[in-house]
């Protein structure tokens, strides 16, 4: 039963996923704006796209990379509300080179929250048709998952 329900939530997920990238703008969660800030996904430079896909991806790049900018203010703010600072402004670490949090916990349920936000971007999702791209790495896929509609879409 509980697979039941696990499953129906999974498709009830799709089908809100799929009505946001057809309202023409795309969604994304701090959380991968977070991913994007530490390079963990990205494209590329080294790719070669069909122009129309490339313009399209230097534009959502740009947008994203704004967001995650604004992001990252956010998450700044968070760390010096909750990270000891010397006289000189910097946070204090340990000696493992950790921060050395006032709370821990405070800052960690607050970043969860930072974290489960959404953004919407203004640019409707790209109709890729992933078999004509280069090949992508893992990364690439993940940056790009959450912001085309696939040919079948």
């Amino acid at each position: 039963m509980n697979d039941e329900l696990t499953e129906k939530e999974q498709d009830k997920e799709k089908v809100e996923e799929s009505e946001k990238k057809a309202s023409g703008n795309i969604i994304v969660t701090n959380l991968y704006l977070e991913q994007f800030s530490n390079g963990m996904i990205g494209i590329k430079r080294d790719k070669d796209f069909p122009p129309k896909q490339s313009m399209w991806i230097n534009r959502i790049t740009k947008k994203v990379r704004d967001l995650a900018e604004t992001y990252q203010e956010e998450k700044k703010k968070l760390l010096q509300k909750y990270v000891e600072m010397d006289n000189d402004g910097e946070f204090i670490k340990n000696d493992d080179e950790s921060l050395r949090f006032i709370d821990k916990k405070a800052f960690d349920k607050e970043l969860e929250d930072l974290l489960d936000g959404e953004q919407e971007i203004s640019l409707k999702p790209y109709k890729f048709d992933l078999d004509k791209c280069p090949d992508l790495a893992p990364m690439e896929a993940d940056f790009l998952e959450p912001l085309i509609l696939h040919k079948e879409d």
